[in-house]
């Protein structure tokens, strides 16, 4: 192993492909190795440079191999493409690595640092929590659109959203009657069903929740209740007061206080 000058790597997630060459280019080895009995194939040979793409895990690989006394260097995907000779393989991949790192006016890219890697994934969390951010303002801001309302620069905007959307709260749950009025003759009709489906399903739940356990429940809604029932189905009621639980939801949220029944 002593005359083994340059070791090119085939990087994999589990499996990694060597091709060995000594000082004039003359092939020595190809194996394949596990993560673990190619550390200790590196630990046996004598110093060389051992040259890998610079892809995912490269820079730890190159901090470790530099540990065992090799000069580890690193070559961008793009300059080794060239030298793939034929039908590619994992050690075809490493001959070209080689035949890469050979030439005299290559390019290498300078390893990591333990510290560098650490900061440069912080910076590509920061990336992404700021498209995040943006992605989410688009959003909303399109939703807000969807009602009517533009978002120019500023705060102020944001807080006319509670006075435009509390008007019709109740109503765009589908918890109100469709109303079929002629002649003079004011018609009401079942609930309308729309808006959100799932809103109004969870108001109903609660509603028919509320009214299973009437018996025990005291206050103004609970009177209310009760005297609602002695003249209407169950499921007439459990709708209306499903409407007044969404309105009480809104005026809890706007105001910022506590209800009391």
């Amino acid at each position: 192993m002593n005359t083994i000058a340059l070791i090119g790597i085939d990087l994999g997630k589990h499996s990694f492909h060597v091709h060995c060459q000594d000082q004039s280019g003359k092939a020595l080895l190809r194996k394949k190795f596990t993560r673990t009995k190619l550390m200790e194939f590196l630990a046996a040979c004598s110093p060389a440079t051992v040259v890998m793409e610079a892809c995912a895990g490269t820079h730890f690989m190159a901090r470790r191999i530099t540990d065992l006394g090799h000069e580890a260097r690193l070559i961008s995907p793009q300059f080794v493409r060239p030298f793939v000779k034929s039908n590619k393989n994992d050690f075809i991949d490493a001959e070209a690595i080689c035949e890469a790192a050979s030439r005299p006016s290559m390019r290498f890219v300078q390893p990591r640092t333990e510290t560098q890697q650490a900061m440069r994934a912080l910076h590509r969390v920061w990336e992404s929590l700021v498209r995040d951010k943006v992605k989410a303002t688009n959003q909303m801001q399109a939703f807000l659109l969807e009602f009517g309302i533009s978002m120019p620069k500023g705060i102020a905007v944001i807080k006319q959203l509670a006075t435009v959307l509390s008007r019709d709260f109740a109503a765009s749950t589908g918890l109100v009657p469709r109303q079929y009025s002629t002649g003079g003759k004011t018609t009401l009709m079942g609930i309308s069903k729309r808006g959100n489906k799932i809103l109004r399903q969870l108001l109903v739940l609660c509603a028919r929740t509320f009214i299973l356990h009437i018996e025990h429940r005291k206050g103004k809604l609970a009177d209310w209740v009760k005297q609602q029932l002695e003249r209407k189905h169950s499921n007439i009621v459990a709708c209306a007061l499903a409407n007044k639980l969404a309105r009480i939801a809104w005026a809890i949220t706007t105001r910022n206080t506590v209800f009391v029944a």
